[in-house]
């Protein structure tokens, strides 16, 4: 009978270090993800102050108030920040207040967007004996205080939250992160088939991790 031996030592070899260059991939992915989720912060809360400022220029009437007197879509009143947790990427944003004066005015209107923002109404009383301001292009003299049911107009109640919702829902989903490349870029780890062969020649778990963070910083790279 004939009886043949084939040593498998070398092809054992290959495959621990495959397994040891998998792992160490996934390894590497992990110590990169949160500076990854972090220059994904990042790049949003930029992203959502440049289109917030987008939609101000296209519609002033309804996002006037989140601005200084007389730079819609410049000198912001809103801020946006993040922070990071385990696996995920939080949002918040507020408003700030104002510090400019109203061309009426002689002092700044601070709770301005907030005040405009939740529709409220505003008294205003003389600062002296007489308050004077401008109705129906004439200009009006009372000694008495006057109630503005509505100071930012019609389109101006909830106008922030709703282009914030906007955002989210919309323009972070369908343009934000398919234009940077982000998605298409995770889910094509080059990195890994670049260095799968040192990986597989001896360069093992070492090897993996340099891969995996490679995938993940040149996928950050993309925003």
């Amino acid at each position: 009978m004939t009886a043949l031996v084939f040593d498998t030592s070398e092809l054992d070899r290959k495959l621990r270090n495959v397994n040891s260059y998998t792992n160490g991939f996934v390894a590497g992915i992990h110590q990169g993800k949160y500076q990854l989720l972090n220059m994904i912060g990042a790049s949003v809360v930029e992203a959502i102050g440049n289109f917030i400022d987008t939609m101000a220029a296209g519609n002033p009437a309804a996002l006037h108030h989140i601005y200084e007197w007389g730079s819609v879509g410049g000198a912001r009143l809103f801020e946006f920040d993040y922070a990071v947790g385990g696996s995920t990427v939080a949002f918040s944003g507020h408003t700030t207040q104002s510090g400019s004066i109203a061309p009426t005015a002689d002092r700044p209107f601070y709770n301005k967007a907030d005040v405009m923002e939740s529709g409220q109404g505003v008294t205003i009383s003389p600062s002296g004996s007489v308050l004077a301001f401008d109705a129906g292009g004439k200009t009006v003299f009372t000694p008495h205080e006057i109630h503005v049911s509505n100071p930012g107009g019609s389109a101006v109640a909830g106008s922030f939250q709703r282009t914030t919702d906007t955002f989210f829902s919309q323009y972070f989903t369908q343009a934000f992160l398919h234009a940077s490349g982000l998605l298409n870029a995770l889910s094509t780890p080059t990195a890994y088939a670049a260095y799968f062969a040192a990986g597989a020649n001896g360069g093992g778990y070492g090897t993996g991790v340099t891969a995996g963070r490679q995938y993940i910083s040149g996928a950050g790279a993309l925003l």
